[in-house]
C-alpha cells in the first residue's frame, strides 16, 4: 500500500515538472519570435551636396542592413582656387587695372578686378613738326602717337624758309617746289615693266628718268604628288610659279577613289556589356558607321529568390545570373523551418536538447 502511494506522488511530480518545462519553452518561443532590432552597419561616405568655394556641403553614410538609418556630416567649404592676373597700366585711350585675383573653379564668380579709367591725352604746349605739318604731340607716353591741331606749314611765298606757326625750317634753294610721280609698272614673268620716275610741275624737268625692266621669266616651284584617298582628291607632281600674281601651273587633279566597305553584324547590349548596330568600315581608311549602344544595366527583381543557404534579388534579364543583396537565411532556432526574410522552407531535425524519462 505504501509503495502505491509513493508511485502516485512520483507521477504527480513528473506531470508538474513537464508542465513547467512546457510553459518555459512556450515563453522562450514567443520571446525569440519578436522582431530583432537592427545593429546598423554603415557604408562608405557618399557626397549628398557638393561643397562650394565659400559654402559647405554634406555627405551621408547609410545603414547597409535596414537602408533607413543615416549619418550626415558637413563638408567644409573648399576655398577659392586663386588665379593671379598681372596689373595693366591705363593708357590715354585704353582702360587698365591693378593686379587682381579670380577663382579657377567653374561657376565661381569670385573676382577682385578693379578697372582704371583711361588717362586721356596730355598734349604739349610747344609745337612738334615734320616735313609737311606741325602739331601738338601727346607726351603722356612714348607709345602714344596722337596729334592735336594738325595743320600744314604756313610760309610767305616760295622762298620763305620758316613756318609762321611753328618755326620749322625748310630748304628753299631747290627750284622744284612741287613734283609729280611718273608711274611705272612692274615686270611680269612674260612681259617687261617700267620703273617710276619724278617730274617737276613748275618747270617740267624730269628729275628721275624711267627705266625699262626686262621680263622676269617664271620662278618655278616643284610640288610633290599626292595619292588620292577614299574621300580626298590627289594629283601628280607639278610645277607653279612662285611670283605673286602669276597663275602658271602644271597641276592635274585626280578624283577621290571612294570607300571599299566591309559590313559588320549588330551586337545586342547586355546588363554589363556594350553593343552596337550593324555598321560598315572601309578596308583602306578609318571610315565607319559604328554606333555604340551602352550596357543596359541589371534589372533586379523585387521578390526574393533563394537557394539552400542564401536568399537574394535575381536579375530578371534573360541569360544574366547577377544577384543583389545576397545574405544567409535567418531562422528562429533549429526547429524553425521558414526563413524570416524570404520564406524559404528547410527540413528541420531536432537535436533533442532536453529529455525526460517515460513513466
Amino acid at each position: 500500500m505504501e509503495k502505491k502511494r509513493n508511485n502516485k506522488w512520483l507521477v504527480i511530480t513528473l506531470c508538474v515538472t513537464l508542465a513547467l518545462t512546457l510553459a518555459v519553452a512556450i515563453g522562450l518561443y514567443f520571446a525569440l519570435k519578436e522582431e530583432p532590432t537592427c545593429t546598423h552597419t554603415f557604408g562608405d561616405w557618399v557626397e549628398e551636396t557638393p561643397a562650394g568655394c565659400e559654402t559647405p556641403g554634406t555627405k551621408v553614410r547609410t545603414c547597409s542592413v535596414c537602408f533607413e538609418e543615416k549619418i550626415t556630416a558637413v563638408i567644409e567649404p573648399l576655398g577659392h582656387d586663386e588665379a593671379i592676373h598681372e596689373a595693366q597700366e591705363p593708357t590715354c585711350t585704353e582702360v587698365g587695372w591693378n593686379e587682381y585675383v579670380t577663382c579657377r573653379r567653374e561657376g565661381c564668380a569670385y573676382n577682385t578686378y578693379v578697372e582704371l579709367k583711361p588717362l586721356g591725352h596730355n598734349f604739349a604746349e610747344e609745337w612738334s613738326y615734320d616735313g609737311e605739318n606741325h602739331y601738338h604731340r601727346c607726351i603722356r607716353s612714348d607709345s602714344c602717337e596722337e596729334k592735336a591741331d594738325l595743320a600744314p606749314h604756313v610760309y610767305d611765298g616760295e622762298l620763305d624758309a620758316d613756318c609762321n606757326e611753328c618755326g620749322a625750317t625748310r630748304e628753299t634753294h631747290c627750284s622744284h617746289p612741287t613734283t609729280v610721280v611718273l608711274m611705272g609698272y612692274p615686270a611680269t614673268c612674260n612681259e617687261g615693266g617700267l620703273t617710276n620716275g619724278e617730274k617737276c610741275t613748275a618747270c617740267g624737268d624730269v628729275l628721275l628718268a624711267q627705266e625699262i625692266i626686262p621680263a622676269l621669266g617664271h620662278d618655278p616651284v616643284t610640288h610633290l604628288g599626292s595619292t588620292p584617298t577614299c574621300t580626298e582628291k590627289g594629283w601628280d607632281q607639278y610645277v607653279t610659279c612662285n611670283r605673286e600674281g602669276c597663275d602658271y601651273t602644271t597641276y592635274a587633279e585626280k578624283p577621290a577613289v571612294g570607300h571599299v566597305t566591309v559590313s559588320h553584324a549588330a551586337q545586342t547590349p547586355t546588363c554589363t556589356e556594350k553593343g552596337w548596330e550593324a555598321y560598315e568600315t572601309c578596308r583602306n581608311c578609318d571610315f565607319t558607321t559604328y554606333v555604340e549602344k551602352p550596357a543596359i544595366g541589371h534589372d533586379h527583381a523585387t521578390a526574393w529568390s533563394y537557394d539552400v543557404n542564401n536568399h537574394y534579388h535575381a536579375c530578371t534579364r534573360v541569360g544574366c545570373g547577377d544577384k543583389a543583396g545576397t545574405a544567409p537565411h535567418a531562422y528562429d532556432g533549429e526547429l524553425d523551418a521558414d526563413c524570416n526574410v524570404c520564406g524559404a522552407v528547410r527540413v528541420t531535425h531536432c537535436s533533442h536538447p532536453t529529455t525526460a524519462p517515460i513513466p
